[in-house]
């Protein structure tokens, strides 16, 4: 979809506008990256995606969808654990993985903004 900063700014805090111009699709696109594996086969053995074009493991963008993100175990409370995504209460603590980077088993970094 194509639009003006403006309106993407205004849905919230998980939203933010970045402009492509002279990058290639991938460039341009944040991922978090698996530096554990080096090849596709290991890659996807792993359960990850491979990107063809960047040649690089990736972790899917519904499990790591930002740079860093608290650990679901550290928040005391239900509404501070719903605040995190990939997290849940489960009646008496936090359970999950929250979806940063930071949080992925293994080695990884966060490519881009």
């Amino acid at each position: 979809n194509t639009g003006k900063e403006s309106e993407c700014t205004a849905r919230g805090p998980m939203h933010a506008f970045y402009t492509c111009i002279g990058r290639q699709n991938n460039g341009c696109v944040s991922y978090c990256q698996s530096l554990d594996y080096e090849d596709q086969t290991s890659c996807e053995s792993a359960s990850l995606e491979w990107d063809w074009e960047e040649q690089v493991c990736k972790h899917w963008n519904y499990q790591a969808d930002r740079a860093f993100s608290a650990n679901c175990t550290s928040r005391p409370s239900w509404d501070e654990c719903e605040k995190v995504r990939g997290c849940w209460w489960d009646g008496t603590s936090c359970m999950g993985r929250s979806t940063g980077c930071n949080n992925r088993p293994g080695n990884n970094t966060w490519i881009g903004s």
